[in-house]
């Protein structure tokens, strides 16, 4: 029996199909990233910040959103 995907747990807590497909896609590709990185880069990314921390710097080095709370 396969235990239940990230995409359903996102599901579970509300979040649309489409929405948690997209969500659950970028998370798989962010932890397959880090995966690969070792130790002193993950150090140098700071995995102690918050996700919205996070996607703030990259909307505003990117021009993106940047109003994430």
């Amino acid at each position: 029996m396969k235990e239940k995907s990230y995409k359903q747990e996102l599901m579970d807590r509300g979040i649309s199909e489409t929405r948690a497909e997209d969500l659950a896609q970028a998370v798989d590709d962010l932890h397959m990233a880090l995966a690969k990185c070792d130790l002193e880069n993950r150090k140098k990314f700071n995995l102690n910040r918050s996700v919205a921390d996070l996607v703030n710097d990259f909307g505003t080095v990117e021009w993106l959103a940047s109003d994430f709370k």
